[in-house]
């Protein structure tokens, strides 16, 4: 009888034919999951245009029916005549501030659920490493975390839009009911919030969230290519540096001239932040040389009160208080703010 003789083990092609496998099964759950979160993101964008239609749809409908009571009625007094030329001013404004931000958190939840997918393919790609014990490379584990940083703050900045359109909403639905005095005096109330909770300025940080999660993803893929292969992770640097350079220059050039094209949300923050630090220099290069003055000419037993007084009377000036004065303003009322 003839034994059958047993083939040689091969190990090599079995390492390789499970290298596959697992290769094939990664890039699967990648994209999944990549296929979950924009399908997430894109039935939440719809059910937004849905909801958002629907409003100005009855918006429309509503605005149609005050205008057609308005030529109705007659005006017989100034307060009517004030209150409908008000009205149509404010329908107006209110029109082109909805479709500003509108657009604007439209495209922000667009951009961040596709930044989103990305930054999430790349946590996968670089999650086994990081699982391996007592065995994880520093840059890795910096990459990873960087990664997880620019995740948050994109899905920090889709939150906080979604949260601002409900918000434009609930603003577009001011003075449904009642008559022309009463719907303007509740949309007067309303924009005089807005002007005091800083709304617009809120509604400008999201796309903001959005650029700053750039920063670190940018810097994580530089740091894990720099594990992989250093010509690369050198090329991928020098254009990140180009990019967030050019930035830095067009955000300069805005912050310089107001005629600048390259405007962003950014710009008014800062333009105040050194208008305030430059006020707060100047004021302690003034008290001190003061200070240097007393010393000077004067006891030093009489520095103190004279340092005193001559605080207390700067403040009195508003020296320390100036670059607050767009704090203060009128509160809600019912007619005199829509008068100014």
């Amino acid at each position: 009888m003839s034994t059958a003789v047993p083939s040689p083990p091969q190990p090599e092609a079995n390492v390789s034919a499970n290298a596959l496998q697992t290769d094939s099964k990664s890039v699967s759950d990648s994209d999944k999951l990549i296929a979950v979160l924009q399908g997430c993101f894109q039935d939440l964008i719809n059910k937004q245009d849905e909801q958002s239609k629907k409003q100005v749809e009855q918006s429309e409908k509503i605005h149609s029916a005050v205008k057609t009571l308005k030529l109705q009625e007659p005006v017989t007094d100034n307060e009517t005549a004030f209150w409908n030329a008000y009205m149509k001013l404010a329908d107006e404004y209110d029109k082109d501030f909805l479709a500003k931000y509108g657009t604007d958190l439209d495209t922000a939840l667009i951009f961040a659920g596709l930044f989103s997918a990305v930054s999430s393919a790349f946590i996968i790609q670089i999650q086994p490493q990081v699982m391996v014990p007592d065995s994880v490379d520093t840059k890795v584990l910096v990459a990873q975390c960087m990664l997880y940083v620019s995740l948050f703050t994109t899905l920090l900045a889709a939150l906080l839009a979604v949260l601002g359109k409900q918000w434009i909403i609930h603003y577009q639905a001011a003075g449904s009911r009642g008559t022309t005095a009463a719907h303007g005096a509740e949309r007067q109330q309303k924009l005089d919030g807005l002007r005091k909770w800083k709304f617009e300025a809120v509604l400008q940080m999201f796309p903001l969230l959005l650029q700053l999660a750039l920063l670190p993803f940018a810097i994580a893929i530089s740091v894990y290519l720099w594990t992989i292969h250093l010509s690369i992770a050198i090329i991928v640097l020098v254009f990140t540096s180009i990019g967030f350079g050019s930035y830095l220059v067009l955000l300069g050039s805005a912050i310089i001239s107001r005629n600048s094209p390259f405007q962003t949300s950014l710009v008014p923050f800062l333009i105040k932040a050194f208008s305030a630090s430059i006020h707060i220099l100047k004021t302690m290069f003034i008290v001190t040389w003061r200070v240097i003055k007393l010393i000077t000419a004067k006891p030093k037993s009489n520095i103190l009160p004279q340092f005193t007084s001559y605080v207390g009377s700067k403040i009195k000036k508003g020296i320390f208080t100036s670059f607050h004065s767009d704090d203060y303003y009128l509160g809600p009322s019912w007619e005199a703010p829509a008068v100014f």
